[in-house]
């Protein structure tokens, strides 16, 4: 499958000082990889080159602001 070259990312999620640059990042990299919420955490996290507590962390926030569902 060609990977899209554009997508939209809501411009409230972007200026959200709720949220960490973290957060926002992996918002987008969410939405830009197909099937990502149902790796498994460790995966995410090797992905973005960062741990798993603060993949947690990022999904947390963006949960608790309306843009995820909550765990």
């Amino acid at each position: 499958m060609p990977f899209e070259t554009e997508m939209s990312v809501p411009l409230a999620l972007i200026t959200d000082d709720h949220l960490s640059f973290e957060a926002r990042g992996l918002f987008c990299w969410l939405q830009a990889t197909p099937d990502a919420i149902r790796l498994p955490l460790t995966d995410i996290a090797a992905h973005g080159n960062t741990t798993v507590e603060n993949v947690e962390f990022a999904l947390d926030e963006l949960a608790a602001y309306g843009y995820l569902p909550k765990r």
